[in-house]
């Protein structure tokens, strides 16, 4: 999930799409011992953040993006990172 939700944000980011971003609570974690299932039953693992996305009508450069203070999502880890 997290990693679909980044790969959104970064693709309208470098497609100078986006006017600003902030980072809300969402569903709530679920981490890789004790995942969520979907609709149809495949297993899901999230920091339970949701990203806020305000689209530009105009082109706007990756560092001129807003970025609000909201909340900040928890860096992670490969799960190799402890070998």
């Amino acid at each position: 999930m997290d990693e679909t939700r980044e790969y959104l944000l970064e693709n309208l980011a470098y497609s100078q799409a986006l006017k600003a971003i902030g980072y809300v609570q969402g569903v709530g974690e679920a981490p890789m011992d004790a995942p969520r299932e979907n609709l149809t039953g495949d297993p899901y693992f999230t920091d339970g953040y949701r990203v806020v996305l305000w689209v530009a009508s105009t082109p706007t450069d990756i560092a001129d993006i807003k970025v609000l203070p909201w909340r900040q999502p928890p860096l992670h880890s490969s799960p190799d990172a402890s070998n």
